[in-house]
């Protein structure tokens, strides 16, 4: 389900316009692609915020601005320092007859027996993978089931992904995706052990000072106190 915004438009305004702007609760943004020339706008924060984190950057929203409707993605988000606060947006418009790249997320679901039962480690090889398609294909999470990683031997490869509708993975099939390490054995654990203590007394053995030497020269360089002379 496509995300809907809407939006009203505006004239290029001077900062201190810009900052009462986001006091009332208002994001300004931009939109421009290659069929259309660049339209300023603004659109309320809290539905943005929410369309943001349903679609991200790679699933689109549809913004009506005044009755005119555009298919866009979120091209780039700039934020306030300090409060981490949306402060300006780029939405691309997109043509829906032309193809597009964009990064998909993956979303590990279920178990896998090798870590639950055996100890093991999961280890996520990739964690996005670069998808093709029309704009309407676009998806931002794509699922990788663990099921498939049963023992230590076991890896999940882009094969074993399959591609929604629409979609074509620009990566080689072979690509693994994620494994499963074995747990450190006790030799492992005690030779780890051992190197890591080596390290330390090195350490402590190139901090360690010296303690001063006696000056043997400044000793030899002192005069010996002249014996008084008697007197007659």
């Amino acid at each position: 389900m496509t995300n809907v915004l809407n939006a009203q438009p505006r004239e290029p305004m001077v900062r201190g316009k810009l900052k009462e702007l986001r006091k009332a609760r208002h994001v300004p943004a931009t939109i421009y692609g290659p069929e259309i020339k660049p339209i300023s706008i603004t659109v309320e924060y809290n539905p943005f915020e929410k369309a943001f984190h349903v679609a991200g950057e790679s699933s689109l929203v549809e913004i009506d601005v005044a009755g005119s409707k555009h298919s866009v993605l979120v091209k780039a988000v700039q934020t306030h320092p300090v409060s981490g606060r949306y402060t300006h947006v780029d939405f691309y418009a997109v043509s829906m007859k032309k193809e597009l790249e964009a990064d998909a997320e993956l979303e590990f679901v279920g178990e896998s027996a090798a870590v639950k039962h055996m100890g093991g480690t999961l280890i996520k090889v990739k964690s996005a993978l670069t998808i093709r398609c029309l704009p309407q294909f676009l998806v931002r999470n794509i699922q990788v089931s663990l099921a498939k990683l049963a023992t230590f031997d076991d890896v999940i490869t882009l094969a074993d992904i399959a591609a929604p509708e629409g979609i074509v993975f620009d990566d080689e099939l072979e690509t693994v995706i994620a494994k499963v390490s074995a747990p450190l054995t006790e030799d492992q654990l005690k030779a780890m052990e051992v190197e890591n203590a080596g390290d330390v007394s090195k350490v402590e053995v190139a901090g360690k000072k010296e303690e001063p030497e006696a000056a043997a020269g400044e000793e030899a360089g002192k005069e010996k106190p002249k014996a008084e002379k008697s007197s007659k």
